[in-house]
């Protein structure tokens, strides 16, 4: 009888424990459930900014483009379309938009290569270790009564129990999880700034070019 009473209360005891380990394992879900919606959308806003630079770059890009069409067929209206040097210059024109699309290409290629250094830093890794490490102590109970003879271990398991309660916080390793963010964040500025840059500079490179086949248009 007493064996009996004395697993009725430790049955007890782990149950208690089990609930609070429970409440514990929906608290850090809730926990991870919003560090993955604020990094989503973080990343959201950057794809976002990334496209609007980049059709901003395209309509600019296309401008020049018509510019220097225009000026080509005005010359076109004097000497005549089929002047070798206009047909040049066309020809040009086309090899200068191929040579901007690739400059925007490369520069969404080393964008993306530069938020992913961020992202590689672990900070998902550690989002998913944090998640596997819940759900470990929401059986913890479990595990402690069937790794110890309950009857004979009941002070063990009490032990064990009160110990992975006691250091319940170490598993959200929210100080990891703020310095992976920050590096994340770090990455999606400079990939921002990276991009940014390069868009501008393969828009104006282009302006330049386009510029420049207009002025010869008139020397044809």
């Amino acid at each position: 009888m007493k064996v009996f009473l004395c697993f009725v209360a430790l049955f007890a005891f782990t149950a208690a424990n089990y609930y609070n380990f429970t409440d514990f394992h929906y608290d850090v879900n809730y926990f991870l459930r919003i560090e993955r919606l604020n990094t989503s959308e973080e990343i959201a806003d950057f794809n976002r900014i990334s496209l609007d630079r980049t059709w901003d770059a395209v309509v600019e890009i296309k401008d020049f483009a018509q510019g220097a069409r225009d000026a080509i067929n005005q010359r076109a209206t004097e000497i005549g379309n089929q002047n070798p040097c206009l047909i040049a210059l066309y020809e040009r024109l086309e090899e200068e938009e191929d040579q901007a699309a690739y400059r925007i290409n490369r520069c969404a290629t080393l964008a993306e290569s530069d938020y992913n250094v961020g992202l590689d830093t672990g900070y998902f890794g550690t989002l998913n270790y944090v998640q596997r490490m819940a759900s470990f102590t929401l059986l913890q109970t479990l595990y402690t009564v069937g790794s110890y003879n309950p009857v004979v271990w009941e002070d063990q398991i009490r032990y064990e129990l009160a110990i992975t309660w006691e250091h319940r916080e170490d598993i959200r390793m929210a100080d990891s999880l703020d310095h992976y963010l920050n590096e994340v964040r770090t990455g999606m500025n400079i990939a921002n700034i990276n991009f940014h840059n390069c868009i501008q500079t393969a828009s104006a490179v282009f302006g330049a070019d386009a510029d420049r086949i207009s002025n010869d248009a008139q020397q044809c």
